[in-house]
This record gives structure tokens, sequence and C-alpha cells, in this order.
């Protein structure tokens, strides 16, 4: 593929990321009114086990799609 479209859908992602993010920080604040910056926190962690099982072996779209949600929940109690 050519390098100017490889950059144009990493450029792209990161676009949906953190579009992603911020939806879940706005709707948190408009029902609850008070700023939760714990919800980066459950980002961070899905996605330090995404990549810690990716690096462990384990295929990507396992590691995305059940161990990252996973790993959000285990550290939310």
């Amino acid at each position: 593929m050519d390098y100017a479209a490889v950059v144009l859908l990493e450029i792209l992602y990161m676009i949906a990321f953190l579009a992603l993010i911020s939806a879940g920080l706005a709707v948190v604040f408009g029902m609850m009114r008070v700023i939760n910056l714990a919800h980066g926190e459950f980002v961070m962690i899905g996605g330090y086990t995404t990549i810690a099982s990716i690096r462990a072996g384990i295929d990507i779209w396992f590691a995305m799609l059940v161990l990252s949600p996973a790993g959000g929940r285990a550290s939310s109690g």
C-alpha cells in the first residue's frame, strides 16, 4: 500500500480513537456534572492489556475484543 495511504489511515484511526474517548467523557460529564478523570485510566489499562497480550503471542483481535474490556472491568472492582 502506498505510504501516503497508510499515513492517512493512521491519522483517521487516531481521530476516531480520540473522538470515542471524548464522547465517553462528554456522556459522563453530561450525566454527573462532574469531570471523571478515571475514564482515562480505563482506556490506558485496556490498551496496556492489549499490548501485553499481543507480545505474549495472543491473537490481536482476541486481545482487542475480549481481553482489553476484561482488563478494564477487572480494574474497576
